[in-house]
């Protein structure tokens, strides 16, 4: 929440997807021994935002979280907090490959969402989830998760995409006293429990993709098709850098 932020390396500066860059030494975190480098490029975004998310939503143990896009590179680690911190969790997804991830690999209540109209929660939850952690921010999702909410609950907002959005009615948030909040990516002491996470096996780091320099290109298509599962990693000296270089 800096009001004086230089802006983000990769995206107001280059730097993003350099072999080597230079930034301040605050910047540099210790990460516990024994966790993977690639894993570990999880952990400072997509096992943070949701240790954030979770002190945002106040997830208490016993109570029921949904979560949108859940199979995606913040989500599939969302499902993961979120359970870490006693709750009972669904995943919403839209394609076979990722809904069966979350139930046989991570052991989370898959919900078809390829069409909100008929997106069906699992048994017992008639009242509705009691957080749900929109990751994918269109109207549809927006519509359904208001709808959704269980009397009390909590609704996360994390996409700024400019053209998205759905209607809000008062008198509906008041009668069951909802909430909806926004949440912006992390703290520094949230960066170093995430960390913690993964070295005590509570979260486990989904990396599912890496690629080398010369296809990163290939890694930027998957994520706009949606064919991504959790993150992709950039990993220098794995292939093609000497291509990419006299190609340049």
């Amino acid at each position: 929440m800096c009001e004086q932020l230089a802006g983000y390396v990769g995206v107001h500066r280059d730097g993003g997807y350099g072999e080597r860059v230079v930034l301040p030494a605050l910047n540099a975190l210790p990460l516990p021994e024994g966790i993977d480098p690639v894993a570990a490029t999880a952990i400072p975004d997509a096992i943070a935002t949701p240790v954030h998310v979770a002190g945002r939503a106040a997830i208490r143990p016993g109570e029921r979280v949904a979560v949108t896009a859940a199979a995606g590179g913040v989500g599939v680690h969302m499902v993961q907090v979120a359970r870490a911190w006693g709750a009972e969790v669904a995943g919403l997804e839209a394609t076979a490959g990722k809904l069966a991830y979350l139930e046989e690999a991570l052991e989370v209540a898959a919900v078809d969402s390829s069409d909100f109209g008929s997106a069906a929660l699992p048994p017992g939850w008639g009242h509705g989830p009691d957080v749900i952690v929109d990751l994918l921010g269109t109207r549809a999702s927006l519509e359904w998760s208001l709808r959704t909410l269980a009397p009390g609950g909590r609704l996360v907002v994390l996409t700024t995409f400019p053209d998205q959005g759905a209607d809000l009615v008062p008198r509906d948030l008041v009668l069951k006293q909802q909430s909806v909040l926004a949440s912006r990516h992390a703290v520094r002491s949230e960066l170093l429990r995430a960390a913690d996470l993964v070295a005590d096996g509570r979260v486990r780091p989904v990396v599912s993709r890496t690629a080398g320099p010369a296809e990163v290109d290939d890694l930027h298509d998957a994520l706009r098709r949606g064919d991504l599962l959790g993150r992709g990693a950039l990993v220098w000296g794995q292939s093609g850098l000497a291509e990419l270089l006299e190609a340049v």
